[in-house]
């Protein structure tokens, strides 16, 4: 998020910016009242003047968010539900 950008500013963000692929999930825990959010995310490009971009230009690999939040998700387990307060 960003606020206050000149356009100037705004085509200098675009051209800097890289693609990515994000998986989320929402888990609502209602035994202790909390939710617990997971965000995977996977590069799936590199922009060339980005500060990553060391590779600008190339693919990353990427694009697998969804099966890793899936291997995530199914291998949850929580061992102390006291850090729940």
């Amino acid at each position: 998020m960003s606020k206050g950008r000149t356009p100037a500013d705004a085509a200098a963000a675009d051209a800097a910016a890289n693609t990515v692929d994000i998986g989320l999930a929402v888990l609502r825990l209602p035994a202790v009242g909390a939710d617990l959010l997971i965000v995977v995310n996977s590069g799936l490009g590199l922009a060339g003047g980005s500060g990553a971009g060391v590779g600008a230009g190339v693919a990353a690999p990427g694009g697998r968010s969804a099966a890793l939040l899936g291997r995530v998700l199914a291998s949850l387990a929580i061992a102390d539900w006291g850090l729940f307060g």
